[in-house]
């Protein structure tokens, strides 16, 4: 038993593996954190994203005597009942969100820590056994955990992100392959691109309605900056809440519906999981959820002038 009592020994003895990864970056570095953790296995993948679920499953139930099946970075949901519940399947996760569902699978080995990232996860789960990685693998690892849990510590980390889905976002083995033995350092190429995309989502968010507003949530007055947009744009977003910085940061798609929430870390954070869940349906935590516009929500935004 390893690692606050999550036994990894029985993984460790396979030689043959299935994996399902989570279609980012983390996703992708943790499946390269794998497999420089089991340099000597025959090992498969396929990333997915949260709504393909049914690709494991359909997996599962025609393969007939499967390999060993391990999902990374994907957060139990009940929709992986019963379905994936096998003796055969293991499940690798950091998502808080996953707590309350561990003990309800009963046949399959559940890793679960709430940790900064997956791929960080993984290297403390592998440690012990596979305790030495080049400078370049740390690195990547370092970046990959650096932006999931969006310290931002180091730039290359945010810029690995805008590479991955703008060169990367259809070629997952390309990313794959190229990172195989860690962190390569970026070509002029890839800074141009990285810039371009930067100056591409700074205009498209200077391009955008800007409204604030100041609101009580557990009796401390929030400053709130809001957008609305036909479209979803993460680096846009980003950018506005380096520029404004306000407490609350929503983005609001108005095509779909959907509200995207940043909360700025600092020493008083309020529940934004249960502010989110309350106004508009949602789930996240503490500094990141998604939700709907409800009726709720609507009331709320009555406040909001233009900036």
């Amino acid at each position: 038993m390893t690692f606050d009592n999550i036994d990894v020994n029985n993984l460790m003895h396979d030689k043959a593996y299935h994996i399902f990864t989570h279609k980012d970056l983390d996703g992708a570095i943790s499946l390269l954190t794998f497999l420089w953790s089991r340099p000597d296995a025959v090992i498969s993948y396929e990333e997915i994203t949260n709504l393909e679920i049914d690709k494991i499953k359909n997996y599962v139930n025609r393969t007939i005597n499967p390999p060993n099946v391990v999902l990374l970075d994907l957060p139990l949901r009940e929709e992986f009942l019963p379905d994936l519940d096998q003796s055969f399947i293991t499940i690798i996760d950091h998502h808080e969100r996953s707590t309350s569902l561990v003990d309800k699978f009963k046949n399959s080995k559940i890793l679960h820590k709430e940790f900064t990232s997956n791929c960080l996860l993984l290297r403390k789960l592998f440690q012990e056994k596979f305790p030495n990685l080049t400078d370049a693998q740390k690195k990547l690892i370092l970046y990959g955990d650096d932006y999931d849990c969006f310290k931002l510590e180091f730039k290359e980390s945010y810029d690995l992100n805008i590479l991955f889905w703008n060169l990367y976002r259809n070629n997952f083995q390309g990313f794959i392959k190229k990172y195989k033995n860690g962190f390569v350092p970026f070509s002029d190429k890839e800074k141009k691109e990285i810039n371009e995309v930067k100056i591409k989502a700074k205009n498209y968010g200077e391009s955008l309605k800007k409204f604030k507003s100041k609101i009580k949530i557990n009796l401390e007055s929030r400053e709130i900056v809001a957008v609305m947009s036909d479209k979803t744009d993460i680096l846009a977003m980003d950018y506005l809440i380096d520029k404004y910085k306000p407490d609350l940061f929503m983005y609001i798609n108005t095509k779909t519906e959907k509200i995207t929430f940043r909360q700025k870390k600092s020493d008083s954070p309020f529940d934004l999981k249960e502010f989110v869940e309350k106004y508009c349906e949602g789930s996240g935590n503490k500094f990141s959820a998604v939700g709907k516009i409800t009726p709720l929500f609507l009331e709320l935004t009555k406040n909001f002038e233009e900036l």
